[in-house]
């Protein structure tokens, strides 16, 4: 979710993140999002975006485009 008060990602992980482990990646995170580094999007077909590399999310509806 990409909000303009908040962000959220969410990524697989093999057991449950040690309280240390969540402030390292929040700590990573914080600090990229600092630098911020200039980024590009794209608007394309959902069929072209797949060709790209994305993955479509469980449960998520998607448009034509994305």
């Amino acid at each position: 979710m990409v909000a303009f008060d908040r962000l959220r990602f969410d990524f697989n992980f093999s057991r449950s993140m040690t309280d240390a482990e969540i402030i390292k990646v929040e700590s990573f995170i914080n600090e990229w999002i600092g630098m911020a580094v200039p980024l590009e999007t794209k608007v394309m077909a959902l069929s072209e975006a797949k060709t790209a590399g994305a993955i479509a999310m469980f449960g998520e509806k998607y448009g034509e485009e994305v």
